[in-house]
């Protein structure tokens, strides 16, 4: 897929941002072409080869139809998670490395609901913190509103279900 400056992206690993510019760049006797994605709620800037913009992952931010599926999958009734926690936490690191916000929303809301009912590993947490971080980016950036109030929005749906 192919992004024009100004395009809303989502990178798997580091979230939301917008592409502020595409660069060419010169290796040896090799010029490369990439995309400069500034990322605003992590303050940092990311560049991404165009060649290997699918490879990577790279997706435009999601359409309404997907945050609407996003609500009721927070919504829903969590899943049990695992009480091995190796095992718990690779199902959930998978979840998060797809960058696919209805998966992360399904690992988001059953995190929420076991910290619900027993206290979380450091790592769980660590977890928790990272897909609702994901989830809020893309919210505040498809909504062009502030992080801390993508947070909100997110944080009262999971004390409703």
């Amino acid at each position: 897929m192919s992004f024009e400056v100004g395009a809303k992206v989502i990178h798997p690993a580091y979230g939301a941002g917008k592409i502020v510019a595409i660069k060419e760049k010169q290796f040896s006797h090799h010029t490369n072409k990439y995309y400069v994605i500034r990322m605003p709620t992590q303050n940092m800037t990311v560049m991404v080869p165009t060649e290997k913009a699918d490879d990577i992952g790279l997706r435009p931010v999601s359409k309404q139809h997907v945050f609407d599926k996003m609500w009721e999958i927070l919504d829903a009734e969590a899943r049990d998670l695992s009480d091995e926690y190796k095992e718990r936490q690779e199902r959930i690191r998978e979840l998060l490395r797809t960058g696919d916000i209805l998966k992360i929303a399904s690992a988001l809301r059953d995190l929420a609901a076991r910290r619900q009912e027993r206290k979380l590993t450091q790592a769980d947490k660590g977890l928790l913190d990272q897909a609702e971080n994901m989830v809020a980016s893309e919210l505040a950036l498809a909504k062009d509103i502030e992080m801390d109030e993508a947070l909100g929005l997110i944080r009262a749906k999971l004390q409703t279900s």
